[in-house]
């Protein structure tokens, strides 16, 4: 597992040269956090010059996509926007995040491919997972919450996203991957009773 982490974070640091901003939307969070976002998107592009990824991870529901829709309305330079919609096929995903410079993760699996890709993120919680995970990896209190977005200056979001991030820690990581390895000593252990 660590070898498949290795590969997918050095592929991350080949491909985020192109400094895509990766947001991943959180449909049920409402019209708030859209507009919040469309902010972000304007002020990053306006910024930067370089094009966004907005996530979809839901999946039946399709309100991630509605509210892409709806960070898009509201975005100046549609034409640097992209929307990535989920995919059976996760490695799509895993490619496509790969290619971001920066995440911007509302939704609580982006936190976790961003530490798991390498690449710097803020976060905007929806719920306790998000600031539960965050203080995991020694990260609490970083993030926003959703209820506050209206309060929050886009411009300096940005300039934060950009210039202090939350770096990923890959101790994080390998702790994962040995917490599973004994998890899976542990299955083949009953398998043989």
């Amino acid at each position: 597992m660590r070898e498949r982490s290795g590969n997918i974070r050095k592929m991350a640091d080949k491909m985020n040269e192109q400094k895509y901003l990766g947001i991943a939307v959180h449909g049920p969070s409402g019209a708030k956090i859209n507009r919040f976002l469309s902010r972000v998107c304007n002020e990053y592009i306006g910024q930067t010059g370089c094009r966004v990824k907005l996530f979809c991870f839901d999946v039946g529901t399709q309100a991630d996509n509605k509210a892409a829709g709806e960070v898009l309305f509201d975005v100046e330079n549609k034409e640097m926007i992209e929307i990535v919609e989920n995919s059976p096929d996760y490695r799509f995903i895993i490619e496509q995040m790969a290619k971001c410079y920066r995440i911007l993760a509302v939704r609580f699996h982006a936190a976790i491919l961003s530490v798991s890709l390498g690449i710097p993120f803020l976060a905007i919680s929806y719920s306790n997972k998000m600031s539960n995970f965050l203080s995991d990896i020694g990260n609490s209190g970083k993030e926003r919450h959703v209820s506050d977005v209206e309060n929050i200056d886009a411009g300096l979001f940005v300039k934060e996203l950009i210039d202090e991030p939350i770096m990923p820690d890959t101790a994080w990581l390998r702790g994962a991957d040995e917490h599973l390895l004994k998890f899976k000593e542990f299955l083949r252990g009953l398998e043989h009773k």
